[in-house]
């Protein structure tokens, strides 16, 4: 007896085996065997065919009608729903025109476009009447999950051959995904308006903005003239994305409410002092630099001078813009950038005009061949000094690596980008104590801060030596500090300054 039901438990494993295999011979030998539950046939011998695309078994199945296989109604559209997300075309072909089971087409049109089934999507929407403009349970048409997926030729599918409905979430649900190509369509080809807002009061920009897609924000704010408003960079501020502020803040638009003198240029803050103003009139710019590798975000003309335009970006641990341009114009060293001036062009745009670094910062001619060694040593040896005549002043950089260290075209090397401030940490203080509980975005600078900073500490004078003697090992390898680690993995470098123990040599994770 029971070699008799071993040998059946071995015999409807085959038969198992052979569905999987779609070996239709053996299905056909091994048949009294099935039995549904179990293994493969948990949701049933024919689903598990028609996942796997096997059509001469699945028309076995359904045209035998053999015992222990389920070929009910609700069998066959699951197996056609299957059948659908997978592609199979031929076994979505054969049930459909079978026309014994009562099959929903437009789930499986749902569900094939989810998952970015072309010829599946096009067989159902023009052999099988699906409602293209259908939503499943969330929300969601044919055409946003096409979106979801970034899939632009079913999305120009369905707007061209089978006029869809384009609504505001379906750019919307682009811009949130980052699928540029589709964002590119939907704005370009459909007409879609960039500044619309979707069912849940969101526009592209802001979708965009809050996923932390920067190139969708660069492509609307420079390309789709899409409006951008003080909502927008205060949600990039919340979120973190200082690149992301840095691109909208010069496209905000004037609120209600802002006025300006006769018509002309805003009036500055009365806490700056009036020789530090200069008129936004005076000043056109001319170039963005994403990197901030020139002393500032823009390459600027002043009158007819060049200067680098720094914008100033709050944000939620902010010190006023008054108090940076008052500490920022009382620096006067050779080795610190210098400012000019600082302007209002309106309540969200202000800026700070400061000495252009024609020559790039200290990491570009760290991966040059043609710079000497002993040229090396003396920026960092002038890095160091404005360092010094900073941490005199009270004043913490708390930012410091290569790439903040700019060469300006005396040849000289002058510290940048030091809005980590004292001020900053004084604000930081007075607000909660210690970060320790609101610990700030470091993204890109991990392998430059010292590890009490990565545990919660303010920045500090001794956080900063840390981040020279960081940068002095930049500059002599040539490779950024903690290089055997790739430079997408910063959470792990985060992870190992945390716990590793300087004492430990065993395992030299900052090694060249």
């Amino acid at each position: 007896m029971g070699n008799c039901f071993r040998r059946g438990e071995r015999a409807r494993r085959e038969f198992n085996d052979a569905v999987t295999l779609g070996d239709l011979k053996r299905v056909r030998r091994l048949i009294r065997y099935a039995k549904e539950g179990g293994e493969e046939g948990e949701r049933g011998h024919l689903w598990w065919a028609a996942y796997l695309g096997h059509l001469e078994v699945v028309r076995y199945f359904v045209e035998q009608c053999v015992a222990g296989v389920d070929v009910s109604d609700a069998s066959q559209d699951s197996a056609f729903l299957e059948a659908a997300t997978w592609g199979h075309v031929a076994v979505v072909r054969y049930l459909t025109e079978r026309r014994d089971a009562n099959l929903n087409v437009t789930d499986a049109l749902l569900e094939a476009a989810g998952c970015g089934q072309v010829d599946i999507v096009q067989y159902l929407a023009e052999r099988c009447d699906a409602d293209v403009n259908a939503e499943d349970d969330f929300g969601y048409t044919a055409l946003m999950k096409a979106t979801y997926r970034g899939n632009v030729r079913l999305v120009r599918y369905l707007v061209e051959q089978c006029a869809v409905d384009v609504s505001a979430m379906t750019l919307t649900e682009a811009a949130r995904k980052g699928r540029l190509n589709v964002v590119r369509y939907l704005v370009e080809q459909c007409g879609v308006d960039v500044n619309k807002e979707d069912k849940y009061g969101q526009t592209a920009v802001t979708a965009a903005v809050t996923a932390g897609e920067i190139e969708v924000v660069r492509h609307l704010v420079a390309d789709c003239s899409v409006h951008v408003n003080s909502a927008a960079v205060r949600l990039a501020a919340e979120c973190g994305y200082i690149d992301i502020q840095r691109i909208l803040t010069p496209f905000l638009l004037a609120e209600p409410g802002e006025t300006t003198k006769d018509g002309g240029d805003f009036v500055l803050s009365p806490g700056i002092p009036s020789r530090c103003f200069i008129p936004p009139s005076e000043i056109e710019l001319t170039l963005f630099h994403e990197n901030g590798s020139i002393g500032g975000d823009f390459l600027a003309k002043w009158i007819d001078s060049d200067v680098a335009v720094k914008l100033f970006i709050p944000d939620a641990f902010s010190t006023s813009f008054e108090d940076e341009v008052r500490m920022w114009q009382k620096l006067r060293h050779p080795n610190v950038l210098k400012m000019y001036g600082a302007c209002e062009a309106g309540a969200h745009l202000k800026f700070f005009v400061c000495e252009f670094a024609s020559n790039g910062s200290l990491l570009e001619h760290v991966n040059s061949s043609s710079v000497a060694k002993r040229t090396m040593w003396k920026y960092l040896y002038e890095a160091a000094l404005g360092l010094e005549y900073l941490h005199e002043r009270g004043i913490v950089h708390g930012e410091l690596r290569c790439s903040n260290i700019l060469i300006g075209s005396d040849g000289t090397a002058k510290l940048a980008d030091f809005r980590l401030s004292s001020l900053r940490s004084k604000a930081l203080i007075r607000q909660y104590g210690r970060w320790r509980n609101e610990r700030p975005r470091m993204a890109g600078s991990v392998r430059w801060q010292s590890p009490e900073v990565m545990l919660g500490d303010t920045p500090s004078c001794e956080s900063d030596v840390y981040s020279l003697a960081m940068c002095i090992l930049e500059a002599a390898t040539g490779k950024m500090p903690w290089s055997t680690i790739e430079e997408k993995e910063d959470g792990v470098v985060r992870f190992v300054k945390e716990y590793w123990a300087p004492e430990d040599e065993s395992e030299i994770y900052c090694s060249p």
